[in-house]
């Protein structure tokens, strides 16, 4: 059953793709200055946008959860639009805020910020939101 779940939840987050920059030019396609205010995913995603810039996303699809291990409360979330660098990995919201989730809901997600994860092996990274340095990140359930 694991198994099973593990492979739903993989090919459901692969809805949503999740930038991976291989070190090159850095170019994902994105516009050319960083935005402000309320953001799309793909605008995150966009090198312009540097890490520790605010984020408030609205009405984004949740597109999975992770529910076990240490990374427990960890999901992800998606353009309703979908399309490339439309996905993000959520870290560190409330965990009371993550367990009333479902997969498929729609979201707020507010006082977050840009952050990028890679592999000390890697030059590649993974964009990612975290809570504000210093505060915390607000997931608010809109629908399904």
């Amino acid at each position: 059953m694991t198994r099973h779940l593990a492979l739903s939840v993989f090919l459901i987050s692969g809805l949503f793709t999740a930038a991976c920059r291989d070190g090159g030019n850095g170019d994902d396609g994105g516009g050319e200055d960083a935005p402000s205010g309320d953001m799309t995913i793909q605008d995150v995603q966009n090198d312009a946008t540097p890490v520790g810039t605010p984020v408030t996303l609205r009405g984004v699809v949740v597109t999975a959860i992770d529910n076990y291990g240490p990374r427990k409360g960890n999901f992800y979330v998606g353009e309703p639009e979908g399309g490339a660098f439309s996905g993000v990995l959520v870290f560190g919201a409330p965990l009371d805020q993550v367990s009333a989730l479902a997969v498929g809901d729609l979201v707020d997600i507010i006082d977050a910020e840009k952050d990028e994860f890679s592999l000390d092996t890697d030059d590649a990274t993974v964009t990612e939101l975290g809570p504000v340095a210093g505060g915390v990140m607000t997931v608010t359930k809109l629908g399904s």
